[in-house]
């Protein structure tokens, strides 16, 4: 599942699953010219497995799963 949507986003992180039930946590970014291409291919996905898998599909989010900010405040060793 994940990396027919990867290969359409600009970037893409799997999360953790929140539980054993859970199958895909995923983030993906894209160009909004590339929303309705992966929306067909998260659909292809949804037809096959619809019969064995739930899907939940929210957005659009901010891209927070995409940056790595390391804080340390001064004088921390």
């Amino acid at each position: 599942m994940f990396h027919p949507l990867a290969d359409i986003s600009d970037a893409a992180k799997s999360n953790e699953v929140i539980n054993e039930r859970m199958l895909l946590n995923a983030a993906f970014l894209l160009d909004k010219d590339q929303e309705e291409a992966f929306e067909k291919k998260l659909n292809e996905i949804y037809n096959k497995w619809m019969d064995s898998a739930d899907f939940k599909y929210t957005g659009p989010w901010p891209a927070y799963n995409f940056i790595d900010i390391k804080l340390t405040a001064k004088g921390a060793t």
